[in-house]
């Protein structure tokens, strides 16, 4: 059995119910955008979460090995406080998938499906949209993330699938690795992060444009949008009507 991972918010002690997206809760589990958790939990900090710390948290992670990281230093804090140990801490944390308003209606809520006993059962008050964000922005480091120019991992003619590096940027990891195109893991952890569709300014730093893990073995099209994908689409004379699942990004790759 390996390490569980989940979205945490360590202030105010609530977190995201991974089960109801029903998307594997391994570190690399959340790493291909669009993701809805992530932009729910993006959502949220921009929200009822906003300027709080959140982690992607392993259940087997020990923060008072962190040294004098100040990350890891506030929440073993925070886990301290608690009296309890890293997995209650994760899974006795307030459930925050109800103030989100998809999940008023959704089968995958028990409230919805109370035969579905593998279900949790959410109760509102659905106050929070799921909004599709572009940036995510660490004021800390002065750095971002841009989800239009992390690398493409998939590309057909109705969906372009790249991508996000939030969760190991924001995982719960001991280390604060210097070089963002190599190792990411944890390079945020203890940050406060908020969500944008405004770019950042100039003050900023764009990083993890080039990353992904290593689960992802195959060529990735980096250094262009979504609009520049299609536009490469056409070049190669795929019809953009056609429909249909065919990932094309080999094809776009050889035109490189």
């Amino acid at each position: 059995m390996g390490q569980y991972f989940s979205w945490v918010n360590v202030d105010k002690h609530e977190r995201l119910d991974s089960c109801f997206w029903n998307f594997s809760p391994s570190l690399h589990g959340r790493c291909l955008a669009p993701c809805e958790e992530n932009q729910a939990m993006l959502s949220l900090l921009a929200t009822h979460w906003q300027g709080d710390v959140v982690v992607f948290c392993g259940d087997y992670a020990d923060f008072s090995k962190g040294g004098n990281h100040p990350g890891c230093k506030y929440i073993q804090e925070k886990v301290l406080a608690s009296g309890w140990a890293i997995p209650d801490f994760i899974y006795e944390a307030r459930d925050a998938t109800g103030r989100l308003r998809s999940a008023r209606d959704s089968p995958r809520n028990r409230r919805n499906s109370p035969e579905d006993e593998t279900l949790d059962y959410h109760d509102g008050p659905f106050d929070v949209d799921i909004k599709e964000w572009r940036y995510a922005v660490n004021p800390t480091r002065r750095e971002y993330i841009d989800y239009q120019r992390t690398p493409v991992v998939f590309a057909s003619t109705h969906f372009i699938q790249r991508y996000d590096p939030l969760p190991l940027l924001l995982a719960s990891a001991i280390w604060a690795l210097d070089d963002p195109n190599e190792e990411i893991e944890g390079r945020w952890l203890g940050d406060v992060v908020y969500p944008t569709n405004e770019s950042p300014d100039g003050t900023f730093s764009l990083i993890a444009a080039d990353y992904v893990d290593w689960t992802i073995d195959w060529p990735v099209l980096r250094g262009v949008t979504d609009d520049e994908v299609r536009e490469m689409m056409v070049d190669a004379r795929v019809d953009l009507e056609a429909g249909g699942n065919e990932d094309f990004l080999p094809i776009l790759l050889g035109k490189r």
